[in-house]
């Protein structure tokens, strides 16, 4: 019987495999491939349904609010975030307009949506100018959202085009983190990279701005190992620089190769691990010895702050609901659908997406567990959801268990493959067949149309 079930799974393995699908399709990123338009009332429908289930109990009260804004000066080669270069300033007050209908179109529908927490990225958020910035906030911040006092309210920002302008108007709406995107100060690893070349005392300058327009605010410089162009020499004397502008925290990430016109954009010679132990020895010598270490990131502290775990995540995957703004922003209703923001073609903005009844989200928050090698609180997850995640599909995990690519104990489920893609394939497993055939149905259209599934490099 079990060498029967095990081979029923290892041609289901086989099936999902044959489907071609991406890995991301299993780890979150499922909206970004759907290609049928919703309508806004579907969409406000699943908002006002979220929000009744609510306020009645019966759906997890965590709501986080993004707020994407999709324009950069230019792409840099090393992006892999969904941004498009502004070419002129009538791209960006497009956008301001459109965003205000959409909020006044969402608040009609809705009221103030009272949220858990708040972030603005991109793109490069900082292009928006001052007068645009108050559209922004007077539309959202004061319109549609509310954000307890206190809550964790994120800014990413560019150095480049930061002012203590914008950084006052969002400061007055709560922000209280925000984050300069330095990436790196080496002249020649900017310069490979297609990213405006920047010195130190331009950092400075922003960093000012933040300090004087925000007090009490906190203050993130973001690095990333390592860029084409990046010596361990050019990497220690730009982190040294970054120490002394006396941030409350620097946060080095792993580059994640891309693809450009069909060609990878390899990482450089210096490893994200040799990279972290500069910084983290640099940082310690000026007091931030507080260090947290994930897979893809390396922050260095000098205190640890309380929202530190609670940090928003730009996936739709954390328990509860995210409602994102601003095209290629992705959301996540609780029980009812995940749909993607896009440019509708003759102006405005328009929803792709699919339902997601309730009963299907442990599967798919499982299914990313598995696909992210996330471990998994059996308890919590339980409490939330209403069921053990082993009870969903324990014969996929005791197939994955006796392959060593999960361990159960009483407490936690952890996956362990190494290999994202394999993972992405296990976490297809979990899946019903009713979910596989809607992927199989979306593979076929695609291919029909002549599309394919590596989502491109906007540009």
């Amino acid at each position: 019987m079990e060498r029967d079930a095990a081979l029923d799974l290892a041609r289901r393995l086989d099936r999902i495999r044959a489907l071609g699908l991406p890995g991301e399709v299993f780890s979150g990123d499922l909206t970004r491939w759907m290609e049928e338009p919703l309508a806004s009332e579907v969409v406000l429908g699943w908002w006002q349904a979220l929000l009744r289930d609510r306020e009645a109990g019966e759906a997890p009260d965590f709501l986080q609010f993004y707020l994407h804004v999709p324009y950069c000066s230019h792409k840099c080669l090393f992006c892999q975030f969904d941004s498009l270069p502004c070419r002129d300033a009538a791209g960006l007050e497009g956008y301001v307009s459109d965003l205000e209908a959409e909020a006044a179109r969402f608040r009609a529908a809705l009221g103030r949506v009272r949220v858990a927490c708040a972030s603005v990225g991109g793109g490069t958020p900082s292009l928006l100018d001052e007068a645009q910035w108050e559209r922004v906030v007077r539309a959202l911040f004061r319109g549609l959202i509310a954000l307890a006092p206190g809550a964790y309210f994120s800014v990413e920002m560019n150095p480049e085009t930061t002012t203590r302008g914008q950084v006052e108007i969002l400061h007055g709406e709560r922000a209280n983190r925000f984050s300069l995107g330095v990436q790196s100060l080496s002249r020649e690893a900017l310069r490979r990279a297609g990213r405006a070349v920047i010195g130190p005392e331009r950092v400075a300058q922003a960093v000012r701005a933040v300090r004087e327009g925000a007090p009490g605010a906190w203050l993130n410089l973001d690095l990333l190992a390592s860029l084409q162009g990046e010596t361990h020499a050019s990497f220690h004397r730009g982190a040294w620089s970054l120490v002394g502008l006396d941030p409350d925290s620097i946060t080095l990430y792993r580059y994640q190769p891309v693809v450009r016109d069909g060609r990878e954009v390899a990482p450089g010679v210096l490893s994200f691990e040799e990279a972290s132990r500069v910084l983290a020895d640099l940082a310690a010598r000026a007091g931030m010895r507080e260090v947290l270490r994930t897979r893809t990131s390396t922050i260095v502290m000098r205190t640890v702050p309380r929202w530190v775990h609670e940090r928003y995540e730009h996936h739709p995957d954390r328990p509860g609901s995210l409602m994102a703004f601003g095209p290629y922003g992705e959301s996540h209703v609780f029980g009812r659908g995940l749909y993607r923001t896009d440019f509708a073609p003759g102006g405005g903005w328009v929803y792709r997406g699919i339902p997601l009844a309730r009963d299907e989200e442990a599967r798919w928050e499982l299914a990313r567990a598995i696909a992210r090698n996330r471990p998994v609180d059996r308890g919590e997850f339980a409490s939330r959801l209403g069921v053990d995640p082993v009870d969903l599909a324990p014969g996929v995990l005791d197939f994955l268990a006796a392959r060593g690519h999960v361990k159960i104990t009483a407490t936690r489920l952890t996956p362990t493959t190494a290999d994202p893609d394999e993972a992405a394939l296990f976490a297809g497993l979990v899946l019903d067949d009713a979910t596989l055939d809607r992927l199989a149905a979306l593979a076929r259209t695609r291919r029909g149309a002549g599309l394919q599934w590596t989502f491109p490099a906007r540009s």
